[in-house]
């Protein structure tokens, strides 16, 4: 048997392969039509739809074998692909010193007739072929020849039409996070309007500049309610939801601080502010009119009349909103220790690659992964050392994945992966290789510690990611009650009243 040599222009038609993003992904109709044809044209037992990858050859699509992918060595599509513009034939592998000894042939197989049609990028990449092969010796006339060609023609004409839907599908994605850009850009220049405001101290511009904001003056009183206004414009009525009239007659204090801690804490204020000590921008909580809670800035300056009487001027601005999108904000879209998505992140493009699963009806997986033991690890050698798992679990994740999966932290230990276009073989295929690679990588560094993973196969969108991360979450801890460090996996059967009590119980929701 002869090895194939790799083409020249192997570094090129690699890059060109993983920018189909083809690989592991799903069976797929119109490919399957196409092995069929070729099958029936040829008159061949079995068609395959295959792409050379750097050490395999893998098979979209495949009629009358069971094996999903082969070792490189031994593909005869290892040899196509070194001539583009030619349908390779070998009528007899028995006479063919390349193959002969191959374990394709001397086992099963045990093939004797190949012919397989190059799948050739308009920049001259041959990324696979569409081929036939037999049990028996075989010849193909010019006509099956030609047949053969064409479905090679339009395998990659399928291949192009799946890679635009792919882009169209990280435009989505893209348009998501410049929203989320243009939400933080709102943020920003709020930031930077309350900055500017800051700035105003005079009584007389916060009047005419700060129109917008809630305008007050009070004087103390000794009876109750202790404080009474003489000036209350109509941007404190919006605030509060209350009038002069009601305010002077229901009490400041005890109408917009309820809690008596809280008012304790007001009334120290104001005797403070007749001391001269005025707020600037003094954040506070207050209960509105009807009942709804709203965030508010203050800043205040003694008033002194003519008479010696104080007063005190207030400037209140409500920056409940504000406060909301900052919180909504403030979170980043990348986990800093692990560099992989946070699990708002995760959230949000995985609940957008379902819906347009959802759509198109594509199948997917999720897994939710669980690293065992990691207290203890924290325990005996340090949290810094934790700190070196999770970062070296998320770099393991981010070499592993495609680019179109999406992966974040969900908790502490927790991540979760979501594999769009993926069905229940793939997936399994995936998890059980990175699995194994994430092992070796921790009796690497010696860490007493197994990773505990639960994978929910989707053939059809789940309701919603809530759902999906809930039956994902319970299979992980069936993995954990098994005896940990294991996969575990199971097919989504859409009960949702199964998912409520699988994620309580640590159950399964089916048995894989």
């Amino acid at each position: 048997m002869k090895t194939a040599p790799l083409p020249e222009n192997e570094a090129a038609r690699l890059e060109a392969l993983r920018d189909f993003a083809v690989l592991d992904t799903p069976p797929e109709p119109a490919f399957d039509d196409i092995t069929t044809l070729a099958a029936q044209i040829c008159k061949c037992p079995m068609a395959l739809v295959s792409l050379v990858d750097a050490d395999r050859q893998w098979f979209k699509s495949r009629r009358g074998l069971d094996a999903a992918e082969t070792s490189r060595d031994v593909a005869f599509c290892a040899h196509a692909i070194l001539n583009p513009e030619e349908v390779m034939v070998v009528p007899d592998t028995h006479k063919d010193e390349r193959f002969a000894g191959n374990s394709l042939v001397t086992h099963e197989p045990k093939l004797r007739f190949y012919a397989g049609a190059p799948l050739v990028t308009e920049s001259g990449e041959a990324l696979g072929t569409v081929c036939v092969l037999d049990r028996a010796p075989g010849e193909l006339n010019s006509g099956e020849i030609k047949a053969l060609q064409a479905l090679a023609r339009q395998t990659m004409a399928q291949l192009e039409s799946r890679r635009t839907d792919i882009t169209l599908l990280r435009t989505e994605l893209e348009e998501a996070r410049c929203q989320i850009k243009a939400l933080e850009g709102r943020i920003a220049l709020q930031e930077k309007i309350q900055k500017a405001l800051r700035m105003e101290h005079s009584f007389r511009e916060a009047v005419i500049e700060r129109a917008a904001e809630g305008v007050c003056v009070c004087h103390s009183i000794p009876e109750y309610p202790f404080v009474r206004f003489s000036v209350w414009n109509q941007r404190m009525t919006e605030i509060t939801g209350y009038t002069m009239d009601e305010i002077n007659r229901r009490g400041w204090y005890q109408t917009v601080y309820p809690d008596a801690h809280v008012q304790e804490m007001a009334v120290e204020r104001m005797n403070r502010m007749r001391e001269g000590n005025d707020l600037r921008h003094e954040r506070w909580e207050i209960t509105c009119a009807d009942g709804s809670k709203r965030v508010v800035r203050i800043s205040t300056s003694l008033l002194i009349s003519a008479n010696d009487f104080q007063h005190v001027l207030a400037l209140m601005y409500d920056c409940t909103e504000e406060e909301t999108l900052k919180q909504e904000a403030k979170f980043g879209r990348i986990d800093a220790l692990t560099g992989v998505g946070t699990r708002r992140a995760f959230r949000e493009e995985t609940s957008l690659l379902l819906r347009l699963a959802s759509r198109t009806g594509t199948p997917s997986a999720l897994g939710f992964l669980d690293l065992d033991d990691l207290k203890v690890l924290n325990d005996t050698m340090g949290h810094a050392e934790g700190d070196r798992v999770l970062a070296c679990l998320g770099a393991t994740l981010a070499e592993w994945t495609r680019s179109t999966d999406v992966v974040g932290r969900l908790g502490g230990d927790e991540f979760g992966v979501f594999l769009p276009e993926t069905d229940g073989a793939s997936a399994k295929i995936f998890f059980d290789r990175f699995h194994k690679r994430l092992l070796d990588v921790i009796r690497d560094h010696d860490w007493p510690i197994g990773a505990s993973v639960g994978v929910a196969i989707f053939p059809s969108a789940p309701p919603s990611d809530s759902d999906a991360l809930k039956y994902a979450d319970s299979l992980m801890y069936r993995a954990k009650k098994n005896g940990k460090n294991r996969v575990i996996y199971a097919e989504f059967s859409g009960d949702e009243d199964n998912i409520e009590h699988a994620s309580r119980h640590g159950l399964p929701s089916k048995t894989p």
